[in-house]
């Protein structure tokens, strides 16, 4: 917390002044978070503070009763967020500017952001969550189950009215959320994540046992991911089957 306001104040992100007639008031927050490498391992430990124009000051920061912090530069949470492009001039340029200007460090081509490793060769780019995965199969406690070749179950059709009521919902909520996630990178699981996200609000312990199958097939396919070729274009090709109102809650197809 005090290197990130030691960030802000050194980058003249605020003054103090006092609060103006109705004018309406921005509050603020710390948000606190873990940054991991790709591996899983520590990188460091994270605080951000975000406006919630004229802010409260955040906690730890000391100033009279009476002023506000009267924002002079954008602050994570207000809709003045920087935006990306993909003009390499004008990425170099503003590098360059903020260089500067500001001290800040280059990465270099990105390798991991969010869960998601991203890998360059001469023949494209790579993208895939293979730590993900393990986060998912840690929390599902299925480190040492047996692993299954397909996301769901062949011939098995699911209804919210199947077996018995699920006791903690919470486990599969989370598990299901992550897995969503994961399609990002791995759309041959879409269909059975779709399958079990329409459970959530009324969970029964089959439902599970289909959230269950689904991290077994991770375990041995959790290197899988997206490969986008620089050498020829791009083409999907979709395909659709229709099994005659096989959903037993509403009969759609």
């Amino acid at each position: 917390m005090e290197e990130e306001l030691v960030s802000l104040h050194s980058n003249n992100t605020w003054d103090l002044a006092l609060a103006p007639a109705n004018h309406l008031l921005v509050g603020s927050k710390w948000v606190y978070s873990i940054k991991l490498k790709a591996d899983g391992s520590l990188d460091r430990y994270k605080a951000r503070l975000v406006a919630q124009v004229y802010m409260r000051p955040p906690p730890g920061y000391h100033a009279a009763l009476n002023l506000l912090c009267k924002l002079k530069k954008a602050l994570y949470g207000l809709k003045q967020a920087p935006r990306a492009c993909d003009n390499k001039d004008g990425i170099q340029y503003l590098k360059d500017t903020l260089q500067s200007s500001f001290h800040m460090k280059d990465l270099g081509l990105a390798s991991y952001f969010l869960g998601l490793e991203i890998s360059k060769n001469s023949q494209g780019y790579f993208l895939s969550q293979r730590k993900y995965p393990h986060d998912l199969i840690k929390l599902a406690q299925l480190s040492d189950a047996k692993t299954v070749a397909t996301p769901l179950q062949l011939n098995v059709n699911y209804g919210r009215d199947d077996g018995d009521p699920l006791l903690d919902p919470m486990t599969y909520r989370s598990i299901v959320g992550g897995l969503v996630y994961l399609t990002v990178t791995r759309p041959d699981i879409a269909h059975a994540v779709h399958i079990v996200s329409q459970f959530v609000s009324d969970l029964r312990c089959l439902h599970l046992t289909a959230v269950h199958h689904i991290i077994r097939y991770l375990r041995s396919t959790s290197h899988m991911g997206l490969s986008y070729a620089t050498t020829s274009a791009s083409l999907l090709t979709a395909y659709s089957d229709a099994d005659y109102a096989g959903c037993k809650d509403t009969c759609r197809v």
